[in-house]
């Protein structure tokens, strides 16, 4: 996910370099996979036991990555547009649960695997889209947001629903899910507002325009001789 990021943003350097970079970052994303693989494996076998280094480790190595996804992401989505967007989003999802999953197995140890993991897939997918969001927000360049807005609604409808479902069936932490649910639900309407342009800039000089000439006033009164003034024209 690493390589995916920096080839999607990076500009082209020496061979050497290349390759160095190349083998870093694939290093670097083979690591972060290995924590997904671990997390998914645990989800599977439902197991609540947790091992302590393991969990500290994902934090301190994932969370680093994630401000940088982050960063990068809200950063670059200004100037790149859709390319950042698609190069980012995913790295940034997958660094943020594997951090949320490493710090509340450190916090709640006891809790079920799965509720861990679903928990911190929702959060990791919220989180990236929300970056996004902002980004989308302040972007002066309008670019392909319909796109990006019909994505980010109907990834967020689905995990909103998956929120809202497992409130019902994990009432141990309905607040959680709930919550997960509720952020999502913003997100499916940031998404839509996207999709049919309301973040677009607006050109006001297409908007109005006026044109003061010289004129009349008129005569308010009937016989009376016109008053000069100025005379106020446009299109509204």
């Amino acid at each position: 996910m690493v390589a995916t990021a920096i080839s999607a943003t990076a500009t082209p350097a020496a061979a050497d370099d290349d390759e160095l970079i190349a083998a870093v970052v694939g290093g670097m994303g083979a690591i972060d996979l290995s924590f997904v693989v671990r997390d998914a494996v645990l989800f599977a076998q439902d197991k609540r036991e947790s091992y302590r280094p393991n969990d500290i480790a994902e934090v301190v190595w994932n969370a680093p990555q994630a401000v940088v996804f982050h960063g990068m992401l809200g950063a670059l989505y200004v100037d790149e547009g859709e390319e950042a967007f698609a190069g980012l989003h995913v790295p940034a999802m997958i660094t943020s649960a594997t951090t949320a999953h490493g710090a509340w197995s450190l916090a709640a140890p006891d809790a079920a695997r799965s509720t861990r993991f679903l928990g911190s897939t929702a959060f990791g997918v919220n989180a990236a889209l929300s970056t996004a969001a902002i980004a989308m927000y302040f972007d002066d360049r309008n670019h392909e947001q319909e796109i990006i807005g019909v994505y980010m609604a109907g990834l967020s409808i689905a995990n909103g629903s998956a929120s809202f479902y497992l409130s019902e069936e994990d009432p141990a932490y309905r607040t959680m899910w709930l919550g997960q649910g509720a952020w999502s639900s913003l997100l499916v309407l940031h998404g839509v507002a996207a999709a049919f342009g309301a973040f677009e800039e607006v050109d006001l000089s297409e908007m109005a325009s006026v044109t003061l000439a010289p004129g009349s006033l008129g005569a308010p009164i009937p016989g009376a001789p016109e008053t000069p003034g100025m005379m106020l024209t446009g299109t509204f």
